[in-house]
């Protein structure tokens, strides 16, 4: 089993090595090959788009020769003379055809009763074949006005590319520019229709393919090829078509785009390759051209690229694998040793010999550190069991200290069950064995003493000083009557030889249980919560009446706490509290209580909750129990880090 887990070290600190190895490897083959395709992308866009235009260049300018050679065709044609010589207007179109070597032919419809001698209508159409020219009437054979060419020119009075279609033979497709002819007035007495061969066209562009496999197709205003490397999609399939039947998801934005006139690029996959496609509008005509390239063709390079970086990275992984296991396997023979005499210690055997390493390196330093280390497991096992009876003397010392300290404060209540003017209940949980947190009441006659207060600082200097305030307290309340004076009494008393600066917050009290006159003084601690409202009376005097809402007491002034100087002259506030109203105290143990996520309890959900339990009726043993209550199940588990104290003083004198 030791050997086992010894070559299980060895495999997974090579492993750590290789995949590390892997990983670095990997980025910058991944970073590599992210920039070759980047430059493949950014090389096909130029290479795509060079093309594109230049076939829309190539396009616009064979129907702008059209265009041009429409016009100047008209110029003449408008000629009366034309218009009454039949053999004349042949001969014309004859000799324009001659001069226009691009287009396939060239046609002129007449209005009805337009030509004498022929009043059901006169179509002169001359077309050029490869024996020469085809000269025909129209009007003989079809009913030409209703056509497209005839009828559209007519009825806009602009010209206008046609629609593609295929010419009587089958075979030619053509598009036709179409130029209304009109007279003097503005009527429209014929139609110019020069024919525009777009096989030529498409065989021309087809050469524009910047790969072998590449797919050039020129689409109309419909959607129907007008151009296609497969002569069998010509003039009989259009795109929605192509798409319906192909056996790939197709990718749709493509077809919205090209339908709305957009120039871009996207892609889409076949069952065997991606494919990108780049598309462009034809302005004159309202077709799109559009040029696809199979990636296989473009990442050829790319794709060979891959492998052999692919089968490099592979073959110098292993390399390194065995490389690696013979370095470690070297490395770790020496640990063996070690780890033996480790395993020996590990039984409280710290006097083990050690094998003695000649060469001052990584191994020397290990076999002094598992000697020092040994010595001084030695020395910590006796010196943990001197600690050991140490300690369990101090927690024993500090039960006791705990004890001495809880019972300085009073935990009997009622305390006063004589007296049912007042209701008092108070709660201290120290966050250590003892704490810095106190609170204390006492009665002398009709006037009734309270106060609560926060120690700096934690653990026994904090308890030592917080009993020397209680003391205080105690000691000098029965003889400065009101909380100012105690304040400036006990600060005084603190404040002399205070060498260690420590001092208490304390918030002090008096009521006088027969009146409800309520003297207040606030040494720099929180502001007590009330369930009363303050109304002014005539003598000045703010009077506490029982409410519904709670508000924080600050009326009392805030003075320094106690214990940071001396002299200073504390000073106090006079309230007069109803029948009902209680006063609650507490340290900022209270409001600082976290919960695992480092959340504070907070003032907001102090106030809440005093409000669901702080009714005229309540109980100051009540609202101490409720808010103790929420404290802790916001808290949780989480441990305390600060005293908790609360004093709840609640004047009932019509009980």
């Amino acid at each position: 089993m030791t050997v086992k887990h010894r070559e299980s070290f060895k495999l997974k600190l090579c492993l750590w090595v290789v995949g590390v190895s892997i990983a670095a490897f990997a980025a910058v083959f991944a970073a590599c090959l992210h920039f070759v395709r980047e430059e493949v992308i950014n090389d096909l866009d130029a290479v795509v788009n060079s093309k594109l235009d230049y076939a829309l260049r190539a396009l616009d300018e064979g129907l702008s020769t059209t265009e041009v050679s429409s016009d100047n065709l008209v110029s003449i044609s408008k000629s009366p003379l034309i218009a009454h010589r039949r053999d004349s207007i042949y001969t014309l179109m004859q000799h324009f055809l001659d001069a226009n070597p691009r287009i396939q032919g060239v046609a002129v419809g007449y209005e009805k009763g337009v030509v004498k001698g022929h009043e059901e209508g006169f179509a002169p159409y001359v077309m050029r074949t490869a024996d020469g020219f085809i000269c025909r009437d129209v009007a003989e054979i079809k009913d030409y006005q209703n056509a497209e060419w005839f009828a559209e020119a007519k009825k806009t009075g602009k010209s206008r590319w046609t629609k593609p279609f295929v010419e009587s033979n089958g075979q030619t497709v053509i598009t036709a520019y179409t130029t209304p002819l009109t007279d003097a007035s503005g009527k429209t007495y014929a139609v110019l229709a020069l024919d525009l061969n777009l096989n030529v066209m498409a065989d021309s562009l087809q050469s524009l393919r910047p790969y072998p496999s590449a797919m050039l197709t020129v689409i109309d205003q419909d959607g129907m090829f007008v151009a296609h490397p497969d002569s069998s999609f010509i003039m009989k399939e259009t795109l929605e078509s192509a798409i319906a039947k192909a056996d790939y998801a197709p990718n749709l934005s493509i077809l919205d785009d090209i339908k709305e006139g957009k120039r871009g690029n996207d892609s889409y996959f076949t069952k065997d390759d991606k494919m990108y496609v780049y598309y462009a509008p034809v302005a004159k005509t309202g077709w799109t051209i559009t040029l696809e390239v199979p990636r296989k063709e473009i990442a050829a390079g790319y794709d060979k690229m891959f492998k052999a970086m692919l089968l490099d990275m592979i073959i110098g992984i292993l390399l390194l694998l065995a490389v690696s296991l013979f370095i470690i396997n070297r490395i770790a023979k020496p640990l063996e040793v070690f780890a033996k005499a480790a395993k020996q210690m590990s039984h409280g055997d710290f006097k083990v010999e050690l094998p003695v390493i000649k060469d001052h390196n990584e191994l020397y330093d290990l076999r002094a550190a598992l000697a020092t280390m040994g010595n001084s497991l030695d020395q910590y096992v006796h010196d943990l069991e001197e600690t050991t009876k140490s300690k369990a003397t101090i927690e024993g010392e500090l039960n006791i200290a705990r004890n001495i300290q809880m019972a300085m404060v009073p935990k009997v209540f009622p305390a006063y069950p004589e007296r049912k003017e007042i209701d008092i209940h108070a709660s201290l949980v120290p966050a250590k064995a003892v704490g810095g947190d106190l609170y204390d009441f006492i009665l002398d006659g009709d006037d009734f003493y309270f106060c609560i207060g926060d120690v700096s600082g934690k653990g026994v200097p904090a308890s030592l000083f917080m009993a020397i305030t209680r003391t205080l307290f105690r000691t000098i309340a029965v003889t400065q009557k009101t909380p100012a004076k105690i304040a400036n009494a006990m600060n005084d008393a603190i404040a002399e030889g205070n060498d260690e600066n420590m001092f208490v917050t304390m918030y002090i009290g008096k009521c006088n249980l027969l009146t409800g006159e309520l003297s207040l003084c606030n040494c720099g601690h929180n502001a007590p919560i009330t369930n009363g409202e303050f109304v002014k009376k005539e003598d000045d005097r703010l009077i506490i009446g029982v409410s519904d809402k709670l508000r924080f007491i600050s009326q009392a002034p805030t003075n320094i706490p106690i214990g940071i100087a001396g002299g200073f002259e504390y000073q106090q506030a006079e309230l007069k509290i109803d029948h009902g109203v209680s006063i609650f105290l507490y340290t900022d143990g209270v409001t600082e209580a976290e919960n695992k996520q480092k959340q504070l309890y907070g003032d907001d959900r102090l106030m809440a909750t005093i409000s669901q339990s702080c009714t005229a009726q309540s109980t100051a043993r009540e609202i101490i129990e409720k808010v103790d209550a929420d404290v802790r199940a916001h808290a949780s588990m989480t441990d305390q880090s600060d005293d908790i104290t609360m004093l709840c003083v609640r004047y009932c004198p019509n009980d």
